[in-house]
């Protein structure tokens, strides 16, 4: 019983460890200006992990603030890196929000990204990204 106690009290401490936190900047390849808003997705098999952009700097972690995550190979994307915009309704009675997707649509969805990284547990904490721009965005 003694042992099982022991055991149970290692992995739990195992399961509530930090994690590694990493950061970087996110840029568009283009022209090196900062991707402003949004989120960078680290995602494996079984998890992700996000950290919000702002103004072309994250940091990772997943729900718990400051919290990093398992030294891991992870493929990586962004979402909701839209530039936000209040424009005239039809009528020009009112406002309403457009949203221009500047992120190439490549790099919004685990199934096509072309970014990888592995988090290592010694080593680089930083991990830059470059994007491309999408066709259609506002610059």
């Amino acid at each position: 019983m003694k042992h099982y106690i022991i055991l149970t009290l290692l992995l739990f401490a195992a399961g509530c460890s930090g994690g590694i936190k990493i950061s970087g900047t996110v840029t568009y390849e283009e022209d090196g200006s900062p991707v402003k808003h949004g989120s960078v997705v680290f995602g494996d098999a079984q998890n992700t992990y996000q950290g919000l952009i702002k103004d072309g700097k994250y940091v990772s972690g997943n729900k718990q603030p400051n919290r990093g995550i398992p030294a891991g190979q992870y493929k990586v994307w962004l979402l909701n890196a839209d530039d936000v915009d209040w424009k005239p309704n039809a009528d020009n009675t009112d406002k309403v929000r457009v949203y221009t997707q500047n992120v190439a649509p490549e790099y919004t969805s685990s199934s096509t990204t072309p970014l990888t990284f592995e988090v290592k547990s010694s080593g680089a904490k930083t991990f830059d990204i470059k994007v491309k721009r999408a066709e259609n965005s506002v610059r």
